[in-house]
């Protein structure tokens, strides 16, 4: 093969990788999107729990309300607290994958 095929093979390689990265930078994006709007979420949730708790832990400790709802309620929130905290952790670890993949990119050394 003379170099003339070998710059024509480059350049269509290169253009396929372009293509490829583009596309994966653009759901990357997306993906990135998902993430910030889920973790906004959970952060909103757990403090709407702990507000629920503790009103119910007031209304127990005032002698208000049904005390079998209440603990029900309060156990099934818990239940909830649970698992939004394992959410977050892994909230936690995406977001470790998406710093990888952001030095990843500065690692490209063109120029």
């Amino acid at each position: 093969m003379n170099d003339f095929e070998k710059l024509k093979n480059l350049l269509s390689e290169v253009k396929a990788i372009k293509t490829g990265l583009e596309k994966d930078i653009a759901k990357i994006n997306e993906l990135y999107e998902t993430f910030e709007d889920m973790n906004f979420d959970c952060d909103e949730e757990l403090e709407e729990i702990d507000e629920r708790l503790e009103e119910l832990q007031d209304d127990l400790d005032d002698g208000e309300g049904d005390e079998k709802e209440i603990n029900s309620e309060i156990e099934a929130l818990k239940k909830n607290r649970i698992m939004v905290e394992e959410a977050i952790e892994i909230l936690e670890e995406l977001q470790e994958e998406f710093e990888t993949i952001a030095e990843i990119n500065d690692e490209l050394d063109i120029g």
